[in-house]
């Protein structure tokens, strides 16, 4: 549990560096934290050699989820989710 608890803390320090400044609002870095989890845990756990290979994965990993959730929100903002309608008379 300790093990645990120490991991997470070191993963939102490294996910609060992964984020742009001036853009904290959008993503907070446990929801960053989170979404590695779901998504690279266990590829990061067998890639990782070690302690530090692990957390180096992980920053990566975390910047690419930034990365891409700010795109995203950066296309809808710029009207990314429109879709043409037709309309019948």
């Amino acid at each position: 549990d300790e093990l645990a608890n120490a991991t997470v803390a070191e993963l939102r320090r490294i996910a609060a560096r992964s984020l742009p400044m001036g853009r904290a609002g959008q993503i907070q870095p446990t929801e960053l934290v989170s979404e590695f989890f779901l998504d690279s845990v266990d590829r990061a756990a067998t890639a990782a050699g070690n302690r530090r290979d692990f957390f180096a994965f992980a920053s990566n990993a975390m910047r690419g989820l930034a990365v891409s959730g700010f795109r995203r929100f950066s296309a809808r903002k710029r009207g990314g989710g429109w879709r043409p309608r037709t309309v019948s008379a």
